[in-house]
């Protein structure tokens, strides 16, 4: 009877103990059931629905049944009631030997919660990834923070020196101080002197290897590669793969190069919108209609000039959705005015729910529509380039429509060294500083051809001038020739143009091939005349191009006069392709991101390429390569 009793207290005294305990954590973990929302679930564990979504970032807006979220504990003494979305979660940088089963076991998680905070660990474990785990009170080992565990092979490296601190951290790198933490969490205790952080990825894990081995583009498999991640890159199927790469049965093995396509083929992987998926997207379009100053109607007033543009926008985007609907697509749309304030942006996110929006298209611009991606967690597309903001301005769900200007000059260069078959290549440039910076680059990577040889350059002597006899000693007569016209003074332009466009040759002699290739067509070809550039099949790269003989374009005008009664400014297209773009990206994918990455697609007069960029959202990167033929018709080659 004792033994019975005392049996019993032993019994009592533990679950007294598993209570204390469970009363000590500020959270814990609590599996979604079937019929669930975060709304639901906010008003059982009484939280706002925002704070629940701090709490559980990866968690959409309709939750799968049995994902495991974390909640506040009904049961933790009174006062603790503030919530840290910082606090609760950490991340560990997977090193070799371990398995899901000792990380697991080191923070007290479960597989299933590892497995569902990390998805892509269902691929298997990989040294140096990067994974989330819910911070539970048990004792960590310090040495998951120390220096030695950070892989440098997959991440970038910085350390810490003088004077560096969270701000200029978060300038040089792209990186917000949430993100810092949450990929250092040594960065709790400060920025040290000395201490060693990841800041980003090595180029090289997402990067193909490009080769022309038996006409094919070739991929050499490193570390973290998977069949599915090459299907997404390169939007190519399973059996694709399998029917270039017979090993591949096998199972993929690090160093093991694959064909991907033939060379012929990838002129542009292009986005494919045939199989759509949802019929039914919830958007919110945001522009700036009023303006916080006295409008002006001449035309002439800043205040007048954006609302033109935000009209225009918007009737560019009506066409678009107009469009969508003909394709069995439809949409729920809300405009809301901006009225170019942020303080009215702000106003918007506290006052509406966009947790069931699909996307959010606007502010119209960069820095508004940052604003707006730090306040709520719907993608937010911003569809205007930026100069001043382009590239500091970052956010986990922003998505920035057009493209870097930079990516101009690397997609020409891109092209040339796809397409080169033993031209002779010669680079002409004016005597700016920009211009010799440009020409050290490009000169830097024409020279990474395979059997290029010399590539010659050619600058002016005085005055922007260039003799003939300086370009004319490079020209070959029994190869083709490129030449590459880099800067923007009329004066070197002209007089390049003309000198290979008229090449003076002997009566029994052949005039020399000669393509020419700019980074762009920019203001310095307007006295350039276009028939010589026909002749020298101009070939150019441009962020927006308006083929006006295509029928889409066609389509878009006549809709567009009809209902306005004025042709379409470049402001009404890209309000089209913008809208019309995202949303049939949105509508053919399980998810936007899967959408994003799923190739290139050109529409009215703008490329687009999304790109992920690292712990931040996603970049465009799409440019057409333009080319004239001899009938000054330019046409889309890239």
């Amino acid at each position: 009877m004792f033994k019975k009793r005392l049996s019993f207290l032993v019994i009592v005294c533990m679950l007294f103990s598993v209570v204390l305990v469970a009363q000590e954590k500020k959270y814990v973990s609590y599996t979604i059931q079937q019929g669930e929302t975060l709304k639901s679930i906010a008003k059982k564990f009484k939280i706002k629905k925002r704070d629940l979504k701090k709490l559980n970032p990866d968690v959409g807006r309709r939750p799968v049944m049995s994902t495991v979220i974390i909640v506040p504990n009904l049961n933790y003494k009174k006062g603790s009631s503030v919530i840290s979305s910082v606090a609760d979660f950490g991340y560990h940088v997977s090193k070799p030997k371990e398995t899901l089963y000792s990380i697991s076991k080191l923070y007290a998680n479960s597989e299933n919660e590892l497995l569902r905070m990390n998805p892509y660990l269902k691929n298997g474990l990989k040294i140096g990834q990067a994974i989330k785990y819910i911070k539970r009170t048990i004792a960590v080992d310090e040495a998951v923070k120390t220096t030695s565990d950070i892989d440098t092979d997959v991440y970038e490296v910085y350390t810490i020196v003088k004077g560096d601190n969270f701000f200029n951290l978060e300038q040089r790198f792209g990186l917000t101080k949430a993100q810092l933490i949450s990929l250092n969490p040594s960065l709790e205790e400060g920025v040290k002197l000395g201490l060693q952080i990841i800041v980003g990825e090595k180029g090289n894990m997402v990067d193909p290897i490009v080769a022309d081995v038996e006409g094919f583009l070739m991929h050499t498999v490193v570390k973290g590669d998977t069949v599915f991640n090459l299907k997404q890159r390169y939007s190519v199927s399973e059996d694709e793969l399998l029917g270039l790469n017979p090993t591949l049965s096998e199972g993929l093995k690090l160093g093991m190069e694959l064909k991907i396509r033939a060379l012929s083929e990838i002129t542009n992987v292009f986005f494919n919108e045939s199989n759509v998926l949802k019929n039914h997207l919830n958007v919110a379009l945001m522009l700036p209609f009023k303006v916080n100053q006295e409008i002006s109607f001449d035309g002439k007033g800043k205040s007048s000039r954006i609302l033109n543009i935000a009209t225009d926008y918007y009737m560019g985007a009506k066409i678009a959705i107009d469009s969508l609907r003909k394709k069995g697509i439809f949409v729920s749309l809300n405009v809301f005015d901006t009225e170019n304030s942020i303080s009215k942006i702000q106003q918007i996110a506290e006052q509406h729910d966009f947790d069931e929006t699909d996307v959010v298209i606007g502010p119209l611009f960069l820095s508004n529509a940052h604003g707006l991606a730090k306040r709520i967690s719907a993608p937010v597309v911003a569809p205007m380039y930026s100069t001043k903001y382009q590239k500091t301005l970052n956010a986990s769900n922003l998505i920035k429509a057009a493209s870097d200007k930079q990516m101009l000059e690397e997609a020409l260069v891109y092209y040339i060294k796809q397409h080169y078959n033993g031209e002779n290549i010669i680079v002409i440039g004016d005597n700016s500083g920009k211009t010799q910076s440009t020409i050290w680059r490009v000169v830097k990577e024409l020279k990474t051809i395979e059997n290029v040889g010399t590539v010659n350059v050619v600058r002016p002597e005085v005055e922007g001038y260039i003799k003939k006899e300086k370009i004319l000693n490079f020209v070959s007569k029994t190869k083709k020739n490129w030449i590459v016209l880099l800067g923007d003074e009329y004066l070197t332009l002209g007089d390049a143009v003309n000198t290979v466009a008229a090449i003076p040759v002997e009566e029994d002699e052949e005039e020399p091939e000669v393509r020419l290739f700019a980074i762009s067509k920019n203001k310095g070809y307007d006295s350039v005349d276009n028939n010589a550039l026909g002749k020298l099949s101009f070939t150019f790269a441009a962020n927006e191009y308006i083929d006006i003989v295509t029928a889409n374009t066609n389509d878009f005008v006549r809709k567009y006069r009809a209902q306005n009664h004025v042709a379409p400014s470049k402001f009404a297209m890209r309000g089209f392709d913008v809208t019309y773009d995202v949303l049939m990206r949105l509508a053919c994918a399980e998810s936007l991101n899967e959408g994003l990455t799923a190739g290139k697609s050109s529409r009215l007069s703008t490329a687009f390429s999304y790109h992920k960029k690292f712990m931040n959202g996603y970049q465009n990167k799409g440019v057409n390569i333009i080319q004239f033929n001899k009938e000054l018709k330019p046409h889309v080659v890239f």
